[in-house]
């Protein structure tokens, strides 16, 4: 304990009878006993900086959530989270781009293109005519009236301003066998401009008739060297033709519908 005088308030030695510094007599009653304070130690110390840093962060993360609520960015009593606002854009990015892919694959979906429909029996045989030009079968643009094809036999009607259409009806046969290889006759008949049928000298022959008959006339000669004698010997490298060897002659017909 230390010994303080009444009068001065300064400390005294404990066998001091008069105050050094005062000379006011030291009694009992004049001279009071003060409990002595220890210093504080380090780790009172460390104890009190940290507190004081936590307190101080504590008005940091106060005063800003104060500010951003005076301004507008909290609103609707939307909580303002300084420690999962990084959680909460990852998901919001996340999201976004989820919806964006869908939209992608849906974009995708929508664009794909639709197969083209299959021509008609009449505009194969069109189109066979306007890429082979002759002469037998001149002016060939909307001559062709009607094409079908039932079981093994294809049936054509055609316009023909000749008395005798045999030639025309002949060449029509051949092209008939080529476009559609799978006929093995066929019934050809010509009308004129009054929708009259032409009963001229022609029969109908069959495939293998007709190779030997008539098809040297305008689809080469059976006799030469022939180009083919397989249907690979007629690849044109091209996906949407039909290859087919005919008693030695390449046929390359579209396929209708393939892009």
């Amino acid at each position: 304990m230390t010994r303080v005088c009444s009068n001065c308030g300064k400390i005294v030695g404990d066998s001091e009878k008069v105050c050094p510094y005062c000379g006011s007599p030291l009694d009992n009653h004049k001279a009071i006993k003060v409990k002595e304070v220890s210093p504080m130690t380090f780790h009172e110390q460390k104890m009190l900086i940290m507190f004081g840093v936590l307190f101080s962060i504590i008005l940091i993360v106060a005063g800003t959530v104060f500010i951003f609520s005076g301004t507008g960015l909290i609103d609707h009593g939307i909580t303002f989270n300084l420690f999962t606002q990084s959680k909460h854009t990852q998901l919001a990015n996340n999201t976004s781009s989820n919806i964006t892919a869908n939209q992608s694959q849906v974009n995708q979906t929508n664009t794909t293109v639709q197969p083209k429909p299959e021509k008609t029996p009449v505009e194969k045989i069109d189109d066979y005519l306007n890429s082979h030009p002759i002469s037998t079968f001149g002016n060939q643009s909307s001559r062709i009236l009607s094409v079908t094809i039932g079981g093994d036999t294809g049936y054509l009607t055609y316009r023909t301003t000749k008395v005798d259409p045999s030639s025309e009806s002949t060449y029509l046969a051949g092209v008939m066998f080529l476009v559609f290889p799978d006929i093995q006759k066929t019934d050809i008949r010509g009308y004129n401009s009054n929708g009259e049928f032409i009963n001229a000298s022609w029969k109908n022959p069959s495939r293998k008739d007709y190779n030997f008959d008539y098809y040297k006339i305008w689809f080469g000669d059976i006799n030469k060297t022939p180009e083919c004698t397989t249907n690979a010997d007629c690849n044109d490298y091209n996906n949407c033709t039909f290859d087919k060897c005919y008693n030695g002659m390449c046929s390359n017909v579209e396929i209708i519908g393939c892009s």
